[in-house]
């Protein structure tokens, strides 16, 4: 069985898998399977456009900005969600005051559009200033600290896209990237994964090899992800 490839990897890692994987059917010995070949050569065609827009720098800088403030957003909910189960009353209520309001937002706001992700981590940032919620936001050790970077993250988000929007006008209105990349992410998770897990239950021999290599690559994808969003975690808490 073939895992998904995580929806929080970067553009440069999306095109990395999306290279090995075309590399890899290169090599195999499944040519005449030709649905395959058409998911391939699509796969192809949108690898090329995302390497294409990853060589413009300020996305790339928009990118990282988006997954600081993303990883601080799993921190908080980090944050809140260990201490809603404290045996200490004070830390219970005060995670539950807070969480009132964060869970308004949740993590989902992070699959959002630049745009629309701003505008909700911003209202969150406001609603957590507010004066009802300031002892509980005191009272939970390292909650302060965390709002506090979250909101120097958006600020370095904010600042970062103004450059991106320059550079897009000098350029011209390409796809960007992250367009680009989470478009991929789909394409491979839903038309190249669906469509290898159900033919190796059906010709297991035939596409066990590429199957296999393909379950590598996203593997170790994933791995470097989650490793990557746990030291985050970690590092912030």
């Amino acid at each position: 069985m073939i895992n998904k490839l995580t929806r929080s990897s970067r553009v440069t890692e999306v095109s990395a898998v999306s290279t090995r994987i075309v590399a890899a059917y290169n090599k195999s010995n499944i040519k005449e399977d030709l649905q395959l070949k058409e998911i391939i050569a699509h796969l192809e065609i949108k690898s090329a456009e995302l390497t294409q827009a990853i060589r413009r720098k300020a996305e790339s800088n928009l990118e990282e900005k988006d997954e600081i403030r993303d990883n601080l957003l799993r921190s908080l909910n980090h944050l809140i969600g260990a201490y809603i189960y404290h045996p200490d009353t004070a830390f219970k209520n005060a995670a539950a005051e807070v969480d009132n309001v964060f869970e308004k937002y949740s993590l989902q706001i992070t699959n959002e559009n630049y745009a629309s992700e701003s505008s909700l981590i911003n209202s969150l940032l406001e609603e957590l200033k507010r004066p009802d919620l300031e002892s509980s936001v005191n009272t939970l050790p390292e909650c302060s600290v965390v709002i506090s970077a979250l909101e120097n993250a958006q600020a370095g988000f904010e600042a970062a896209r103004i450059i991106y929007e320059k550079e897009k006008a000098v350029n011209g209105p390409d796809k960007s990237a992250t367009i680009i990349s989470k478009t991929i992410i789909r394409y491979i998770n839903n038309s190249l994964v669906g469509y290898l897990n159900a033919m190796i239950a059906i010709k297991h021999e035939t596409y066990s090899m590429f199957s296999n290599t393909l379950i590598e690559v996203i593997s170790d994808n994933n791995r470097v992800v989650k490793m990557r969003n746990r030291k985050t975690e970690e590092e912030v808490v």
